[in-house]
């Protein structure tokens, strides 16, 4: 599935990803991972350590607790990004990456601290 281009997993019982779960699909452009049941998301990565072409995507309603820094660190043109409606109480530097980021959705967390650089993505 090489040429897939866009990816929706949207609504399943997934509570856990591999590292490289979209190694195979270095094509991507949108991702859709909503409804799912994540505390916390990979370090995604291609099997050629290039990185992803993915322009939009979407973890909303997932549970999520915590994002690593290096979760987004090989999709640099992410321009859309949905977060919204998760478990997030801290929300640091996780988006250091992606540097074409346009619209970032955040909302309907728990958001306690927002760390002084936590929205310095470009």
């Amino acid at each position: 599935m090489s040429q897939m281009t866009v990816l929706d997993l949207s609504n399943n019982s997934l509570t856990k990803l591999d590292d490289t779960i979209f190694s195979g699909n270095p094509k991507l452009q949108k991702v859709t991972l909503d409804g799912n049941n994540f505390e916390t998301l990979p370090n995604f990565t291609l099997a050629n350590k290039n990185p992803f072409q993915i322009y939009t995507f979407s973890c909303k309603n997932c549970s999520l607790r915590v994002i690593n820094k290096s979760t987004f660190a090989k999709m640099p043109a992410i321009f859309r990004l949905n977060l919204g409606y998760n478990n997030f109480t801290f929300v640091q530097n996780m988006f250091d990456y992606i540097w074409s980021l346009s619209m970032m959705d955040i909302s309907y967390n728990n958001i306690q601290i927002l760390d002084s650089g936590a929205l310095d993505c470009n």
